[in-house]
């Protein structure tokens, strides 16, 4: 029950944040948003790190499919296939570079990668939370100055060195200027994913998740 009060709390306070998980939602729809604004509010920049799965990589993303519904949450929501795992992280690649373009106190490094864990970290300057994909899950705190806190900064180093780096900075549409249409393109010319695996996905699905702002843990 802490974990949902400590993440927010951690996003008004921080300057810098880590982010090392699989699709991102929650990054997407609720983090970025929040630091954005805290950065407004201040004046003051915030330095981001976020490293997700690569889309790309579909039989990375058919095995995390595999492995989100063999969860006790998989009861409840969407089934998770290969192709939900790539709209989801699509969807919060485009989120992250508007961000990345629109908000100029934001410096955003954005890595993809070949591999995935059961644990996601988010690393504030205050702490870090390491959480599970199950809600009823605990979580794992480590305080900055601790061992543990500076191990997990670490090991997030380690995953940024064998990922990819996204590189894309130009101007991403944002609102109704962000159709069907031109996120293709979009999508094309971060040359995050092939034009085929495009062809195989739901820009229209990619589309939805890339605007609805409904935190998909609150349920």
């Amino acid at each position: 029950k802490e974990i949902g009060p400590l993440l927010k709390k951690a996003v008004t306070d921080t300057r810098t944040w880590t982010y090392k998980g699989a699709c991102g939602r929650y990054t997407r729809v609720a983090t970025l948003p929040s630091l954005a604004n805290a950065a407004k509010h201040e004046g003051i920049g915030r330095d981001i790190s976020i490293t997700i799965l690569n889309p790309n990589n579909s039989q990375l993303c058919a095995e995390y499919a595999t492995y989100r519904r063999s969860l006790k949450s998989a009861k409840h929501g969407d089934l998770w296939t290969e192709r939900k795992v790539k709209e989801e992280v699509l969807a919060t690649i485009v989120s992250t570079l508007r961000y990345r373009h629109e908000e100029p106190l934001l410096r955003i490094e954005l890595y993809l990668i070949d591999h995935f864990s059961a644990f996601r970290f988010d690393i504030s300057d205050q702490y870090v939370i390491v959480t599970k994909e199950d809600k009823e899950a605990s979580g794992l705190r480590a305080d900055s100055g601790t061992y543990f806190y500076d191990s997990y900064k670490d090991d997030v180093r380690l995953s940024e060195r064998q990922s990819i780096c996204v590189g894309f900075k130009e101007i991403v549409p944002i609102g109704s200027d962000l159709n069907i249409e031109n996120l293709r393109s979009l999508i094309i010319e971060t040359d995050v994913i092939s034009e085929d695996g495009i062809d195989d996905l739901s820009l229209g699905e990619i589309l939805k998740s890339i605007n609805s702002s409904e935190d998909p843990y609150s349920k």
